[in-house]
């Protein structure tokens, strides 16, 4: 929350002989069923699971670019993209390339928030009205802003 309202990480410092645990927590579930999409869900998302992709893919926002990251600690296009994909029972391949053959390809008239948006050597997460989110390039933190690129392919990998 910091970084989005601020855009500065908070510096924390700790002792070096400072000892950590972690709990773990064990979670279970169901992939919910896709929601049928009609005429007028162009800007919506079309099931629970789109839904769950753009909420994950927020809770990301500030995190850094880093060349070949694929964690929270830092990510590049394609290992964002995977990352968040992988929260919901989805395994895009890893690198952008292959990422454009992961699904269907469908027009721009027809893109979900939720749909995958590439270039070449680029890929994002399509979030609705020209928008995406994606770690761009290196010296910028991950954000949701405009499709700055003309004729992106959309690619719907959730059904």
């Amino acid at each position: 929350f910091l970084q989005t309202v601020t855009g500065v990480s908070p510096t924390v410092v700790v002792s070096s002989d400072a000892e950590w645990t972690m709990e773990t927590i064990e979670v279970t579930g169901t992939k919910p069923a896709p929601v049928a999409a009609t005429s007028s869900s162009a800007t919506a998302p079309s099931s629970a699971t789109a839904s769950s992709v753009l909420s994950i893919a927020r809770r990301y926002i500030g995190v850094p670019y880093v060349s070949g990251g694929s964690t929270p600690a830092g990510f590049d296009c394609s290992g964002f993209t995977k990352y968040v994909y992988a929260q919901v029972g989805e395994n895009p391949p890893r690198d952008s390339y292959s990422q454009r053959y992961a699904g269907t390809v469908v027009p721009a008239s027809q893109a979900r928030p939720g749909d995958l948006i590439w270039w070449p050597g680029h890929v994002g997460i399509y979030t609705g009205n020209g928008q995406h989110i994606a770690a761009r390039q290196p010296g910028t933190a991950l954000h949701e802003g405009p499709i700055w690129r003309a004729n992106p392919i959309y690619i719907r990998v959730l059904s």
